[in-house]
């Protein structure tokens, strides 16, 4: 029983490689709906001092895609 438990993989034996299972759960096509306008925008009833730090981050991103060009 012992030899059949030291073929098994274990983290005590060995790693298990980074983003062996994260790049198949978050594949392109799950990712496409946080790209979606009506998921990825702030909601229009959210008020404005919980929303500063993402318009903030729109701001930056409109700043740099301005001087870029």
């Amino acid at each position: 029983m012992k030899k059949l438990e030291n073929k098994d993989v274990s983290l005590v034996h060995s790693m298990i490689p980074l983003g062996s299972c994260t790049m198949k759960l978050n594949s392109t096509t799950e990712m496409m709906a946080c790209s979606n306008p009506l998921i990825a925008n702030i909601h229009p009833f959210a008020p404005s001092e919980q929303t500063f730090g993402y318009r903030l981050v729109q701001l930056v991103d409109k700043t740099e895609l301005q001087e870029r060009q």
